[in-house]
């Protein structure tokens, strides 16, 4: 993460990049607070802030996440010593973009001006989860058939999202969750007063038709693929007729996630837990209580149809080689870093 020297001058992780610099190996326990995410490196060490990609995408990146920032309007709630929100933050980067015209220039900006922090990771500073977007591809119907039986729904017209940064002053204190927004559902009570209740489970949704009959229907596609997509956020749709279009993340219902990896231990040895792994024990094992299964996992994604490329959790596009899913539970969104790695390496089997 970096973060600036001077005074409201702010810059840290970004969606488009993450930061994390492998060097020492100490000890530490897992990470539970967003403070202990992020350790501030010593002035004295040198920082190289070297990349080997081109410069245009990133400034295309920045460019895109500058009018995100300042929409969404959020304080940064990472420890910082003087505290910032996107605001400031999206007025640094206008500052950056102006200042450089070359990745010589922007290295020279960041290490005048911005101080580094480092990502510690899991047990030790570099060991992190690294995950980035992938657009996967469906084959979906119009049409509900026997095997694309699973909806990819609209957001409904009744889902309300209640924004804790915007209650989160002297009136109210700290309220917190991992993603700072509270899905719910707009309702009447028994009086026929307003009320705010929850919206339905993935269960009640894809296996008790809570839904049916509202016209959100998108598309219908295959029930295991539907689920990894609520994962991923995004993809492309491919009708039989050979048309496509991209949809991708509007809303969520505001359930906690559970990874139903954890529900499938007994089956796949955890070296050899992967997407695919778990996809051939539900299609196989689980094939006649699929339902039962994929409803462990109560949190459901509501999709819309998208112009062009996935969006990020910001709403921008994303930009290739540039864009980096982060968790918000432990970084803020839309904010810039460097990661530093060895090259990948591909063997043939």
């Amino acid at each position: 993460m970096i973060r600036p020297k001077i005074s409201s001058n702010i810059i840290h992780v970004t969606k488009n990049i993450i930061i994390c610099l492998l060097v020492v190996r100490c000890a530490h326990g897992p990470v539970e607070t967003k403070k202990e995410a992020l350790i501030k490196r010593k002035q004295q060490v040198a920082t190289n802030f070297e990349d080997h990609l081109s410069y245009s995408p990133l400034k295309a990146a920045i460019k895109k996440t500058i009018p995100q920032l300042r929409k969404e309007r959020f304080n940064i709630t990472h420890q910082y010593e003087t505290p910032f929100n996107s605001d400031e933050y999206a007025t640094i980067l206008e500052q950056l973009l102006s200042c450089s015209t070359s990745k010589k220039e922007f290295d020279a900006f960041i290490q005048k001006h911005l101080a580094p922090y480092q990502v510690f990771g899991k047990e030790k500073i570099g060991e992190i989860l690294l995950t980035s977007y992938y657009e996967p591809l469906l084959h979906g119907s119009l049409k509900k058939t026997k095997k694309f039986s699973i909806p990819l729904y609209r957001r409904p017209k009744n889902l309300v999202e209640i924004k804790l940064n915007k209650f989160q002053e002297e009136l109210f204190g700290e309220i917190e969750t991992a993603r700072g927004v509270i899905s719910a559902q707009l309702s009447t009570d028994s009086n026929g007063d307003p009320e705010v209740i929850p919206l339905p489970s993935r269960k009640q949704i894809d296996f008790e038709g809570a839904l049916s009959g509202k016209n959100l229907e998108i598309v219908w596609v295959d029930p295991v693929e539907a689920f990894f997509l609520h994962i991923q956020g995004s993809g492309r749709i491919l009708l039989p007729n050979g048309r496509s279009f991209t949809v991708g993340y509007h809303a969520q219902n505001g359930m906690k996630y559970e990874a139903i990896g954890k529900f499938l231990k007994d089956d796949i040895p955890k070296d050899k837990m992967s997407l695919q792994s778990i996809e051939e024990v539900l299609r196989s094992k689980y094939k006649d209580r699929l339902g039962e299964i994929l409803s462990l996992n109560p949190s459901y994604i509501f999709f819309k149809k998208l112009d062009g490329r996935a969006r990020t959790t910001l709403g921008m596009e994303v930009t290739d080689r540039r864009t980096l899913a982060v968790d918000p539970s432990m970084f803020s969104l839309g904010l810039l870093g460097h990661l530093n790695y060895r090259d990948l390496e591909f063997t043939e089997e």
